[in-house]
């Protein structure tokens, strides 16, 4: 059945999801997946807005390594220069928590992953607990995707 009646050019009514009556609770940790062929940004994007929560002084890096990489990387885009590419069979997990005023908390984690990974789905890396997953799977333990 066609979305559209061709012939009125009107919708057709079909039954959809009602909202759930209650809003749910945001989990105070998201793993965000960013995908991109290599060179479209993906670290550039990290760091933006790492940038961007750090300015209104709601980001907390959550170790020395995410500290780092944010300030040094930071400090390359204020000269108006690009991080490095993220190189192949390389990739580092970085995390952050974003204080909110209402004190929930979100801790947000991002896998740098070279773009490389993104050409074959069924390719595999370590994740957390160096456990080996392909992109895909790891795609779909994410809560939201960014691409």
């Amino acid at each position: 059945m066609s979305m559209f009646n061709t012939e009125a050019n009107e919708t057709v009514n079909e039954p959809v999801n009602k909202p759930s009556p209650k809003p749910q609770r945001i989990p105070s940790q998201i793993r965000l997946g960013i995908w991109g062929f290599p060179g479209a940004g993906k670290s550039v994007y990290m760091l933006r807005l790492s940038q961007e929560l750090s300015d209104q002084g709601r980001l907390v890096p959550t170790d020395e390594i995410t500290a780092k990489y944010i300030y040094e990387g930071t400090k390359l885009l204020e000269k108006g220069e690009f991080v490095n590419p993220t190189g192949t069979g390389k990739y580092s997990k970085y995390s952050y928590t974003i204080e909110n005023s209402d004190n929930r908390n979100i801790e947000l984690t991002f896998f740098d992953l070279p773009g490389e990974v993104f050409t074959d789905p069924e390719n595999y890396f370590s994740s957390e607990n160096n456990r080996e997953v392909n992109v895909v799977d790891y795609l779909l333990e994410c809560h939201g995707i960014l691409f």
